[in-house]
């Protein structure tokens, strides 16, 4: 990969992740280096996809992905986020009546009200980096009950505290034959895994099968502490 090439990747993932603690800083010590580090976090990214997309894949598997990638202490999660957006589109149907998307939409109530959209999940909710400022106000006069999550798409960021909440906020649009936007900025991390732990939660899913669910219908990418955090749940209701 070139210079010039490689600068601009630089670049643009500095302007997206630059208060990220330490990995920009990482990335731009690598990037600056040595531009043929890029073919090191490109392996990086397709370790995680086949790893969250195989078809025999297990939560052993997945566990033994995260153990590895701690012991060397990779801190480049959000490098595969931003290289990996463009395999994905606004929003998908992932499950009946369970829209997953970006944020793009969801500040257009008028539009999600065409889709059919009766509840809004944003699970990136408030006025910080990589968030999305909406409330229940943008919705209101148009119908739509929402719920935020104050997520920030970080693995030290615990989304398990919320799981319980968004599941219920999800479960209660789909039993009462409404339709449910979830979305965060991406539509890949934060909100991947609220659905997912939703799909276990309420749908009594294993991890790897409510994966396999919304990875059908859309590419997803949660950071490593999500990952973590969603083993962590499987564990609780189905054992190692």
């Amino acid at each position: 990969m070139g210079d010039t090439t490689c600068t601009r990747l630089y670049k643009g993932i500095f302007l997206i992740f630059d208060n990220l603690e330490n990995s920009v800083i990482d990335c731009d010590n690598n990037f600056r280096e040595d531009g043929a580090r890029y073919d090191r976090y490109f392996d990086l990214i397709w370790n995680f996809i086949k790893v969250t997309m195989g078809t025999k894949t297990t939560v052993k598997d997945v566990k033994d992905y995260l153990a590895s990638k701690a012991k060397r202490g990779e801190k480049n999660e959000q490098v595969w986020l931003s290289l990996t957006q463009s395999l994905t589109n606004q929003y998908n149907e992932v499950y009946p009546n369970v829209i997953l998307g970006d944020s793009t939409i969801a500040k257009k109530p008028r539009d999600l009200k065409e889709l059919g959209v009766t509840h809004v999940l944003n699970c990136a909710c408030g006025s910080g980096f990589n968030q999305v400022n909406t409330t229940e106000v943008l919705y209101a006069p148009h119908r739509i009950k929402f719920h935020g999550i104050p997520a920030k798409d970080i693995r030290q960021f615990s989304l398990y505290e919320y799981f319980n909440e968004a599941a219920s906020f999800i479960d209660d649009a789909v039993n009462n034959e409404g339709k449910i936007y979830v979305h965060c900025v991406a539509g890949v991390s934060r909100s991947a895994t609220i659905v997912i732990a939703f799909l276990m939660l309420r749908r009594k899913l294993p991890l790897m099968d409510a994966v396999k669910i919304v990875r059908e219908d859309r590419g997803i990418l949660p950071n490593d502490g999500f990952l973590n955090e969603l083993v962590r749940l499987n564990d609780e209701l189905y054992g190692t």
